[in-house]
């Protein structure tokens, strides 16, 4: 890859990353029905892309972000797309936690989170210096 500028492969690197973004993803489940979606834990199966409301009174609401409920009795776990609100971090309501923000996977485990920076700060940095 010496042949092309350096700027020219660092662009070419994050626009193999930026793609997959532009369609936002969010994880869907319920804790009542499914058993690996807990706090802690969420299958990748239940990734899905988040598309315009086809029904109600919000129709063709496009989505803003994901959530993340945690509801405390009884307890359970929800994990949905979100068409309104605001980014919030743990805010309470009705017995609930809410978290809900703008990027795409974001209502996965801490987990897996903790598993996407060791893959960008050991496996992507050392590539990028690579390629230097």
């Amino acid at each position: 890859m010496h042949f092309l500028p350096f700027r020219l492969k660092n662009f070419l690197i994050l626009a193999l990353f930026a793609f997959p973004i532009l369609a936002l993803e969010c994880y869907h489940c319920d804790s009542l029905n499914d058993g690996d979606c807990q706090e802690d834990q969420v299958r990748h199966e239940h990734l899905k892309e988040c598309n315009p409301l086809t029904f109600g009174p919000y129709y063709e609401r496009v989505p803003i972000g994901c959530r993340k409920m945690i509801d405390k009795a009884p307890y359970r776990i929800t994990r949905t797309c979100s068409y309104m609100g605001r980014r919030v971090h743990g805010r309470r309501a009705n017995n609930k936690l809410v978290y809900q923000c703008a990027e795409s996977r974001c209502n996965s485990s801490k987990s897996q989170q903790n598993l996407l920076f060791i893959f960008i700060f050991f496996i992507l940095f050392p590539f990028l210096n690579f390629l230097k």
